[in-house]
């Protein structure tokens, strides 16, 4: 019986033992302070999605005036009726169930979910057909791959308020024009439908 409780003290003292060696060969782990905490590098080709604050229409209205162009007829007043196409017959019989302010607001809006900056509004023009809406002409940057373009135009559906067409003119190294979207046939019907490409095009040498 004597032997059997030796043997077991014997058997503890020597698991003791080897536990002890082998806690004391582990190195202790460093506190991490919060400052120390790295967030991990971003992997090469892979960008963050950027998280954009859409901006409501009518905190683009309170600062509305720095979106126009300073020769655009609406910076001297904003008025329906310095809209192309708009007649003071059709303010004074109520036609419209929207303001300057807010049809400029909309296309600010979708401009900028599109990535247009520098904005500068110059021309805004009323059309009745193929469906009634506005036509929002304008200057700014906006980038696609290498590509950039400096003026625009947006259109918006008077009925539903969204937008209907966007088209964007600039040129590239060389000095040749290139349109967004591309140049395909489908395009160029849809351009041309819409007319004033004359003054789309002139855009640039008339509002300085």
């Amino acid at each position: 019986m004597e032997k059997r409780l030796l043997l077991a003290i014997a058997l503890s003292f020597f698991i003791l033992v080897i536990y002890q060696l082998f806690i004391s060969k582990r190195k202790p782990q460093p506190e991490t302070t919060p400052e120390e905490i790295k967030t991990p590098e971003r992997i090469e080709g892979v960008l963050p999605k950027e998280v954009i604050k859409e901006e409501t229409i009518d905190e683009i209205a309170k600062d509305i005036d720095k979106y126009l162009h300073r020769d655009a007829l609406l910076k001297k007043e904003m008025a329906l009726m310095n809209i192309e196409g708009v007649t003071p017959m059709m303010v004074e019989a109520g036609y419209f169930s929207i303001s300057a302010p807010e049809v400029l607001s909309l296309a600010v809006q979708q401009l900028k979910t599109k990535g247009v900056e520098e904005i500068k509004i110059c021309e805004v023009r009323w059309i009745t057909a193929p469906l009634s809406g506005f036509l929002i002409d304008g200057k700014g940057s906006f980038n696609v791959g290498a590509k950039h373009y400096s003026t625009f135009r947006i259109g918006l559906d008077y009925n539903t308020r969204e937008e209907f067409v966007f088209i964007a003119r600039g040129e590239d190294d060389k000095g040749n024009v290139i349109w967004y979207p591309g140049p395909e046939p489908n395009f160029y019907l849809t351009y041309e439908l819409f007319g004033g490409r004359e003054k789309f095009e002139s855009l640039s040498s008339r509002f300085k």
